[in-house]
């Protein structure tokens, strides 16, 4: 891709907030985005928060906590799966996201870094390589 065809929003952390809803709303509606790629890595620092001490370490490593026992569950890798839930937390988190992807005119893709040669592994769920969306 040419870098005028790509935008970059870069956000630290695995945790969707608010700030991030509304920015990806406005580069949806502004940029006529069809296509997210929502891209973690296990080199995050996020991911080895620093020592406890603050009441936001421990919270932070609570979730993270939370987010590796959910990952194991699933058998999934914890970069993987943070990708695919903050795909859905943001489809939870903006009618006008959900809107756009009902139309079929924005696609939310979850997908992990490999650090050392920069290849994406883009981890779509079996019912995203249906030719058609499948009957709910």
């Amino acid at each position: 891709l040419d870098r005028r065809d790509v935008l970059l929003l870069s956000v630290p952390g695995p945790l969707v907030g608010p700030e991030t809803v509304a920015l990806l709303e406005r580069a949806v509606a502004e940029e006529r985005l069809s296509l997210v790629v929502v891209i973690a890595h296990a080199a995050c620092r996020t991911l080895t928060p620093a020592a406890a001490g603050s009441p936001a370490q421990a919270a932070l490593q609570r979730r993270l906590d939370a987010a590796r026992e959910a990952a194991e569950r699933a058998q999934s890798p914890l970069p993987a799966w943070l990708a695919r839930r903050e795909c859905d937390q943001l489809l939870a988190a903006s009618d006008a996201l959900r809107q756009q992807v009902a139309r079929d005119a924005l696609r939310l893709v979850p997908a992990v870094v490999d650090e050392r040669t920069g290849a994406l592994a883009w981890h779509l769920r079996r019912s995203d390589e249906y030719a058609l969306p499948p009957v709910r």
